[in-house]
Formats: C-alpha cells, sequence, structure tokens
C-alpha cells in the first residue's frame, strides 16, 4: 500500500512523473488509517529536524474542486506537526482575464487581423459570457485600432 510519495536525497521531482487522478480503490480503511497514523507521526518528527536544520522547507501541494477533502487531509496527516511551524495557503479561482485567455486558446481564437475578425472574436466573447470591460482589455493588448473598438462599443449598448 502506498499512501505517500517519498523523493530521494539529492534526486530531482518532476510532476509529470506522478498521476493526479490515482486512487488506491484496494486500500483497507483500517490499515490506511494506521498507516496514516504513522506517516503523521514521522511528518511531526521530520518537522524538528527541518526546524533545527534551518535551512530546508518542505512543500506539500494540496488540489482538488470543493468538497474534494483537502481540509480533512490538513486536518488528519497534520495532526502531530507543530501549526507554528506551518503556512497555509489559498489559490484563489482564475480572474475573468485568466478565463478570457483560457478561452481564447480553447476556441483558438488568434489575434484578429481585421475588423471583422476582431467583431467575431468580440460576438464569441460575449456570447461565452465575458463582460465588455475585460473584452475591450484584451482586443486594446492585441492593438486593436480605436476606431474598431469604438465601433464595438456601440455593438455592447
Amino acid at each position: 500500500m502506498q499512501l505517500a510519495w517519498k523523493v530521494d536525497e539529492g534526486s530531482k521531482v518532476r510532476l509529470k512523473d506522478y498521476d493526479p487522478d490515482f486512487v488506491d480503490r484496494y486500500t483497507d480503511r483500517a490499515l490506511a488509517a494506521a498507516e496514516t497514523e504513522k506517516l503523521s507521526e514521522e511528518l511531526g518528527e521530520l518537522q524538528q529536524l527541518l526546524a533545527a536544520a534551518q535551512h530546508h522547507s518542505l512543500l506539500i501541494v494540496l488540489q482538488g474542486m470543493d468538497t474534494s477533502g483537502k481540509d480533512g487531509t490538513i486536518r488528519h496527516v497534520m495532526a502531530q506537526v507543530n501549526p507554528l511551524g506551518c503556512e497555509v495557503r489559498s489559490f484563489k479561482g482564475p480572474t475573468s482575464r485568466e478565463l478570457a485567455r483560457d478561452f481564447l486558446k480553447r476556441k483558438r481564437l488568434k489575434q484578429p487581423s481585421n475588423e471583422k475578425e476582431t467583431a467575431r472574436v468580440f460576438r464569441a466573447m460575449i456570447r461565452a459570457g465575458f463582460g465588455s470591460k475585460t473584452i475591450f482589455t484584451i482586443l486594446k493588448k492585441w492593438n486593436v485600432e480605436d476606431e474598431v473598438l469604438t465601433a464595438l462599443e456601440g455593438d455592447v449598448e
């Protein structure tokens, strides 16, 4: 049963070597609880060693959708760790500009070269639910001419 991956000292870590969809469907809950307790105690001991050395740190990344169990994982796994030696960060969802950029990549919408293409990109983003402020910001970064932007502003109203 492999509940944790330990990296050998001096080796390189490449996240692409780890399957983010890994689910161990054959683990017995009692064995998993005992193994988690053992690993949690080891993590507490390692935290003390890291604090004493004062030149290494540990990064734990938990990624999951809402209600995927990240809070419970932190509570159970980190039970033996001193909270004063920890820093927890939450990463917010993407901004509207980041979502728009992702949308443009998925739809393969490239920087328009003329007024007709600009209007097509504009309408596609409006249909996708993006606000005009976000769309105009992107179009300005693409150096779309002011007259074209003015004409599109008339379409919004």
